[in-house]
């Protein structure tokens, strides 16, 4: 029960303190009604023109004093007050537009994927399989599930018939360690195949089984035929599918009986994304850039209208405040008869 109160709590919280804030930015660029025309005095708010003895109330300009824009400015906040809470609501908005903005993306279909799996061969036959396949996946996805960029990779690992199998890696460390691999362009489908040091790296489109095969004879893969098929036709899909869901490729799709492989470690993620790319960077850092330097011009120009409308403020009255501060004139001595 308490844990369905909390949202509505953090927003009734969220919506105070914002009103507070506002109220501090409008108080800072505004005076009071009284002060608006020029100076007054300070009891009852009746304009001063001079006298000691204020006409409306009747109190001393020397007991209640007069109140000026400048001082009514003062006591309602300074410049570095404004800008304190400028900044602070600036911040509360740009999260609120930021996280609103990645829900309406979420919404349209824009999202980015990233997974990894370590796929393990089931052997059946002799030879022993001699090999694990590390397989990452990073993408940016569009409506209608349309791949915008990413990039998906299949790296090998060599295993000696001899040895039961080493500790799970990724494709990234395989690759460190010069396991031979292929990268596929999930966008285009081009792809780029780096296989052992002895040999040259290839490259072209349309990645399919036929070529999957030969870089796995190619990398030193010994397994019968059929077993080397059904391999090259799952890994192809496999790659090229840009898929955050491992699960799915631990099974042969159509043919459960054959399982080319089991899943020995894997990672999906799915997070929303947005439909503006930068060059460089990620739809998400892109989206959060824009959010930032947005902000930081709206922080810009509203500090400098604030500062602006205090100087018109102060401006206005400073003929007036000039005059109208003038100690008043001394009374003339009573003739002695």
């Amino acid at each position: 029960m308490t844990t369905m109160w909390l949202p509505i709590l953090f927003l009734l919280f969220l919506v105070v303190f914002t009103t507070a804030l506002v109220v501090i930015l409008v108080r800072s660029c505004t005076l009071p009604r009284r002060v608006a025309k020029g100076p007054c005095c300070g009891q009852c708010g009746y304009s001063f023109t001079g006298w000691s003895i204020c006409p409306e109330c009747g109190s001393a300009v020397t007991d209640v004093g007069v109140e000026t824009p400048r001082i009514a400015l003062r006591y309602r906040g300074s410049v570095a007050l404004a800008a304190c809470a400028l900044a602070v609501l600036t911040l509360v908005s740009g999260l609120v537009a930021w996280g609103i903005g990645l829900a309406t993306f979420d919404q349209l279909g824009y999202e980015y994927r990233r997974g990894s799996a370590t796929l393990v061969p089931v052997t059946r036959s002799n030879p022993q399989a001699n090999y694990f396949a590390y397989v990452t996946v990073e993408a940016e996805i569009g409506p209608n599930g349309k791949i915008r960029t990413g990039e998906s990779i299949l790296a090998l690992e060599i295993v000696p018939p001899t040895q039961a199998g080493p500790t799970w890696i990724n494709a990234q460390k395989a690759i460190a360690h010069g396991s031979p691999h292929i990268r596929l362009n999930l966008a285009d489908q081009t792809y780029a195949i780096s296989p052992t040091s002895a040999a040259a790296a290839t490259s072209g489109g349309q990645l399919d089984a036929t070529t999957v095969k030969s870089f796995l004879r190619a990398s030193g893969v010994s397994a019968v035929d059929q077993e080397l098929d059904t391999a090259a036709d799952e890994l192809s899909r496999v790659i090229r599918s840009g898929r955050s869901d491992m699960h799915n490729w631990s099974m042969r799709q159509g043919d459960p009986t054959l399982q080319p492989f089991t899943v020995q470690n894997d990672f999906s993620s799915m997070e929303p994304a947005s439909p503006v790319l930068l060059p460089g960077l990620s739809s998400f850092a892109s989206w959060s850039l824009l959010v930032a330097l947005s902000l930081l011009t709206l922080f810009a120009l509203a500090l400098r209208f604030i500062v602006r409308r205090r100087r018109r403020l102060l401006g206005a009255h400073g003929g007036s405040l000039a005059a109208g501060l003038k100690p008043p004139a001394p009374a003339a001595p009573h003739a002695h008869s």
